[in-house]
């Protein structure tokens, strides 16, 4: 005769969890990212933790002046870096490359980059970030921080002789400790220019500048303008030539590193586990 075994169940156990996936943020974006990437010149990410600072487009490879230390880089939704560079002014620190055709424009251009300031300008001072200047009657053009007898503003200079500068400027005051993304962008016919700060316009087209620019023998230089140098860290600077950036091509360079593209977001994934056990065996 068979015997049955017969187990006598006294404990069941279920446990339900949830397993969050998260977004993983992407490195800096390559040039093909952004809008109008046919017309990027250059495009330096500048988180080299020292040295010379490449040049992902190009070969316009940023010498190093007076020793650029780096720094934590920027942090956003869809872009980050582990380093940035990190000017200091009192150092007189900043990042140069020799002149050549490619960074001689002199129709309509424009520029973009990160800009985290450590301080900012006291009155009649500029803080430079991005140009070609070099004084004299070799002048071109440049941007930066300006402080106008008390009142902070973006910059953006340029010489159609390469003697006198016509500065163009939007008034805006930043927080210290704080990252911006910074376009400037030049129309060369109309002479106009436009600032935008993480992709929001700053005031309205400003209709002074010069309509053209000087082809100066000057170095091309990062953070520093003539002698007015940055304080502060700077991150991804990118320089368009030959094309002026719309509003809309603006803001979506900004989303770039700022929302997270589709297909690439979070999720998660539920489970069941289920265990029980027994303490009685019998046959019968």
């Amino acid at each position: 005769m068979c015997k049955r075994y017969i187990a006598s169940l006294t404990a069941i156990a279920i446990l339900t969890f949830t397993v969050s996936v998260g977004h993983v943020k992407a490195a800096l974006p390559d040039s093909s990212s952004f809008s109008q990437s046919g017309s990027i010149v250059s495009k330096w990410n500048l988180d080299e933790t020292s040295g010379t600072r490449a040049d992902s487009v190009s070969t316009n490879t940023l010498a190093d002046n007076n020793t650029v230390p780096a720094t934590d880089g920027i942090s956003e939704a869809n872009a980050s870096a582990e380093s940035a560079a990190d000017h200091s002014r009192g150092s007189s620190e900043f990042l140069s490359k020799t002149d050549n055709a490619a960074l001689s424009p002199t129709g309509d251009l424009g520029f973009g980059v990160w800009m985290y300031a450590d301080s900012v300008p006291t009155s009649g001072q500029i803080h430079g970030i991005m140009g070609k200047s070099g004084g004299g009657s070799n002048r071109a053009f440049y941007f930066g921080l300006y402080n106008a007898s008390g009142t902070p503003k973006l910059l953006f200079a340029n010489s159609a002789a390469g003697s006198a500068d016509v500065l163009t400027s939007v008034d805006w005051t930043p927080s210290t400790a704080t990252w911006y993304y910074v376009t400037v962008v030049y129309d060369a016919s109309a002479g106009e220019v436009d600032f935008y700060v993480n992709g929001a316009a700053q005031g309205a087209t400003a209709g002074s500048a010069n309509t053209s620019l000087f082809d100066s023998t000057a170095d091309f230089t990062i953070g520093t303008a003539l002698t007015d140098y940055w304080d502060g860290r700077l991150q991804d600077a990118i320089l368009w030539t030959g094309v002026e950036l719309s509003a809309e091509e603006v803001l979506v360079n900004y989303q770039v590193y700022t929302v997270v593209s589709g297909g690439g977001g979070g999720g998660s994934a539920m489970g069941v586990f289920f265990s029980f056990y027994s303490d009685k065996n019998t046959y019968a």
